[in-house]
């Protein structure tokens, strides 16, 4: 396993939020896949600092925040999944 999950997401209006994952190691891959995500109808972006690859990946998260926002038309959920607590990055 390992992948992040949003549960009980639930949008104004009752209907389940759909949400999809950036799984891009850059800033221009996790744009690309916003971009993606929103165009396919996706409710909510989860952008996973846990996979971008740099020395302060959480720090360039939140950087990112604000391309999400222009990108998905909305803001994104931060995550860090396991990579940040010791698991899977390398």
């Amino acid at each position: 396993g390992g992948g992040a999950a949003v549960v009980g997401l639930l949008l104004a209006d009752g209907r389940v939020a759909v949400a999809v994952a950036t799984t891009g190691a850059d800033g221009e891959t996790c744009l690309a896949h916003a971009r993606a995500a929103a165009a396919a109808g996706a409710d909510v972006v989860e952008l996973r600092a846990d996979l971008l690859a740099g020395p302060d990946p959480l720090g360039d998260a939140v950087g990112l925040a604000a391309g999400v926002v222009d990108a998905a038309g909305g803001a994104p959920v931060l995550s860090a999944g396991p990579g940040a607590r010791g698991r899977g990055r390398r």
